[in-house]
Order: structure tokens, then sequence, then C-alpha cells
């Protein structure tokens, strides 16, 4: 655990832990790291891995294609596209091969995960073989192809929806993929996630949610967001992950009664609630 004071960007403490890591892996398994380790922010890794905490040993990234499909007359598409949300797609190479009930066994999974469903092709010599083909246009489905940078022998999955369910849906997909066809590369991949959301929204209580703690401070740039969307403010929170675990968690803290407060009153806490359940650490 890091406590630090007058630390106004997390650079220097991110060097700080790489240089940590990089003497540990040498001198206990003889591994050397290179620093500095990627950072990537939270919208980047969602939107490529559909994860917080991506795998990077996995050579697999989802792609978006609503602009490549939103005018096909396959509804699916089309709808989906005009209500605002996405249609991504993900690449597994050389699995044209995977059965039905391996294929089953994928859409369970990215039902489990939000999706409405989940729409394969598999691309052999003889043509594309998915239960979509025939309701969508040739040109559209080799858009398609094309965007995804795919072949004969590859295996396309793809999802339509509200863009944090599909990312996530594909997201676990890909780990699987990677698991079953062994595109898990071996190492060790570090990066930093940041500019996390500072508010997440709970829809079953209609209210704003701290997505990390309510003492997380907001990029000083976005502090205007606050008082118009709240919820494109971004936090000045980091992970450090590890071959997809996470490893640590930190923030920069809001340092300031006037910002803490304004926190408060965003996320429905009252100054007696605040004070009962935090007042030893706001004094």
């Amino acid at each position: 655990d890091l406590e630090l004071s007058f630390l106004d960007e997390p650079e220097p403490l991110w060097a700080l832990l790489e240089a940590l890591m990089a003497r540990l892996f040498e001198r206990h398994l003889g591994v050397k790291l290179e620093t500095p380790f990627p950072r990537l922010t939270h919208a980047e890794v969602m939107d490529r891995f559909g994860s917080d905490k991506p795998d990077l040993r996995v050579g697999l990234e989802l792609v978006e294609l609503t602009g490549d499909v939103q005018d096909s007359a396959f509804r699916v598409f089309s709808a989906t596209a005009a209500s605002g949300g996405v249609v991504k797609g993900l690449r597994v190479p050389g699995a044209a091969d995977t059965n039905r009930n391996a294929l089953d066994g994928l859409e369970a999974l990215a039902k489990e995960k939000g999706a409405g469903g989940l729409m394969w092709v598999r691309l052999k010599p003889e043509g594309p073989d998915s239960p979509v083909a025939k309701h969508v246009e040739p040109e559209t489905l080799q858009r398609v192809v094309e965007r995804l940078g795919a072949q004969n022998g590859d295996l396309l999955l793809l999802c339509a929806g509200p863009r944090r369910v599909v990312n996530e849906a594909l997201g676990a997909l890909r780990l699987e993929a990677g698991r079953r066809h062994g595109l898990i590369q071996p190492g060790w991949r570090f990066l930093w996630v940041h500019d996390f959301p500072l508010f997440a929204w709970d829809e079953e209580a209609k209210r704003l949610v701290s997505e990390h703690h309510p003492f997380t401070s907001a990029k000083h740039e976005d502090l205007p967001l606050l008082e118009r969307e709240p919820l494109k403010a971004r936090a000045n929170g980091y992970d450090l992950v590890l071959n997809g675990i996470e490893l640590g968690s930190g923030s920069i803290r809001i340092h300031t009664p006037e910002m803490q407060s304004r926190i408060f009153e965003l996320l429905e806490i009252t100054p007696e609630e605040a004070e009962a359940k935090f007042g030893f650490f706001l004094k």
C-alpha cells in the first residue's frame, strides 16, 4: 500500500511500481520485463478487448462494424444502428471447424453476459456457413469479412446491442476462444488502465454510484462535466493489470472539502450520512 502527498498525476507512481515489478521478476523469475508498461484508457480497453483488465496475451481484438452494416436489410443490424447501439465482431483465426455444440456454448456465454444472442459465420472454401447468411446481403457480409481481416478457415463472432453489453459479451468470447484454440501467448503482459469513469448508473436505484469509491478525484479537465454530464467525467484512478488479473488499484484522492461535498451531493449522500460513515476520514 502506497500513500503519497502532493501528487498531481500518477506517472511518477507508475514509474516507481514498474521498477519494483521489474526488480521482482528479474530477481525471482530471471525474467527481464520491458518498461514502461503500456498505458491504455478504460475506453480503449473496453472497445478493443471488452474488459477493464484485458489479457494481452490473447492476440484477438474486437472490431466495430456498425458503419458497415447499418444499411443492411437484416433488421438486427439496421435496427441496432438506428437505436444508437453497435454491431461488433471478433475474428478467430483457423476456427471454422468449430462444431455446432461448441457454437451453442459460445452463444450461451454471450447471453450470460447480457447479449441478446450471438451471430456466427464459418468461412469455408465453399462459402460462408451461417444461420444469418441468408438474411444478410452478400456485399454486407463481404464488408464484414474485410473489416475483420478474415479469410477462409476463420470463425467470425458478432454481437449487436448497447455498447457496454456488446463489449462485455465479446470480451468473454475473446478469452474463451483464446483458451479453446491455443491463442494465449506465453509470457508476462503488464499494462496500466487509467481514465476510468468517475460514476456508474445504478439502474435499480436510479442514481449515480461511484465506479471506484467516493474519494476519487475527477480529472481536472472534466470538472465542468460534473454539473451537466457527470457520467462522462473521468476519474484520476488507475489499475495495474497482468495477464488479465488486476494486481493493484489506486487513485489520486479528492483533497478539497468543496469538491468532496459536491461528489457526495451527486451520490445523494447527505452531510449527516457522510459524517456518520466517513467523519474520521473527512477530518
